[in-house]
């Protein structure tokens, strides 16, 4: 696939993320894990029926930065290498940087399963 091919289908999935029609595989549900998704290193245990990790949805963001955005100011190119806490993230550091309600959406006890999944 060449270079326009490759940004007209970048392009489409945008339009189809930003219009909320479709998350480019029906299948996948907001809170499910996919394929490229990057669980989130975890500093204490899951304990039962607790939270379970986060987990970062790499694919969807990579459709709208580049690399450079996060890495390596913000995160180490290698996935699972960072410890974040929702301290961290409420203090605007790592992921809060941007879900801050402002530029994306913010940490709420309603928005849990948007990060928290069930691998």
């Amino acid at each position: 696939m060449n270079g326009r091919a490759r940004s007209i289908v970048r392009l489409t999935l945008v339009v189809l993320l930003m219009g909320g029609a479709v998350l480019c595989r029906t299948d996948v549900a907001v809170g499910q894990a996919v394929l490229g998704d990057v669980p989130l290193k975890r500093t204490g245990t899951d304990s039962p029926g607790g939270r379970p990790t986060a987990v970062f949805p790499h694919w969807r963001h990579r459709l709208f930065f580049t690399c450079n955005v996060c890495h390596p100011a913000i995160f180490p190119m290698k996935g699972g290498e960072t410890a974040v806490t929702m301290d961290d993230v409420q203090e605007g550091r790592f992921c809060g940087l941007c879900h801050n309600g402002k530029i994306a959406w913010g940490v709420s006890i309603s928005a849990c399963a948007r990060c928290h999944t069930r691998q």
